[in-house]
């Protein structure tokens, strides 16, 4: 089968958020949407591991915040990239309560929609969950949601490990090989898979150089 079959299938990216142990947590999520518009009901998947899956399976309560497209990158390398099991995912203050009182994002958001859970059904490695929206509002009327290809072609983005459409891709340095073209040296981020692409070589970067995706230091990065 062609695997870029996936990759034609249009997806939003969103922050999906709830209240944990120690505090407001959440992940991105990228298969989110709305299955009735009456009674309103949408769909959410999620990787069983996740600790959000976890705190939808207890709690019912959550909101989904739609990112935009100018949204820090930092913020999608840290909701992203790292478990709320054993990162604070809302240092610098980056989730707000809502009005009644679910944890959004506090800015690079078109919109927020809150949610109770009505049901779930197991799909391997997945939980989706069917949930109706209980209240949401407008955060930027004037900025556009971010779309998965404008994730990957734009901002360099890939999906982690526990993403719904993560699929292990071909890097760049094989498909040379096969093409027979000349290599070029190329590093990727080993936490979020981003691939620098500037035109300073890589070695060249002051040390305190950051991926801006995840915003992990220039040690992470790996040659492939």
């Amino acid at each position: 089968m062609d695997e870029r079959v996936y990759f034609s299938v249009s997806y939003g990216l969103y922050i999906a958020a709830a209240e944990g142990e120690r505090g407001p947590t959440g992940c991105v999520v990228n298969s989110f949407f709305q299955v009735t518009a009456e009674p309103p009901v949408f769909g959410l998947s999620l990787n069983r591991a996740n600790y959000t899956a976890s705190l939808l399976k207890t709690g019912g309560r959550f909101a989904v915040s739609v990112l935009a497209e100018t949204v820090d990158p930092a913020l999608i390398g840290l909701f992203g990239y790292s478990s709320g099991r054993d990162t604070d995912k809302n240092r610098g203050g980056a989730l707000i309560s809502s009005p009644n009182g679910l944890p959004i994002l506090k800015s690079g958001a078109v919109s927020y929609l809150e949610l109770e859970v009505e049901g779930k059904a197991s799909v391997g490695t997945h939980e989706v969950f069917w949930c109706r929206l209980t209240d949401g509002g407008l955060l930027d009327e004037k900025a556009a949601p971010l779309s998965y290809a404008y994730y990957h072609s734009t901002l360099k983005g890939r999906a982690p490990k526990n993403a719904p459409t993560y699929i292990k891709e071909k890097g760049e340095s094989e498909e040379r090989k096969e093409a027979k073209m000349p290599e070029k040296k190329q590093f990727a981020c080993s936490v979020c898979g981003y691939v620098y692409e500037g035109e300073i070589p890589f070695e060249d970067l002051p040390e305190d150089w950051v991926c801006p995706l995840c915003g992990v230091p220039k040690s992470e990065f790996e040659e492939q």
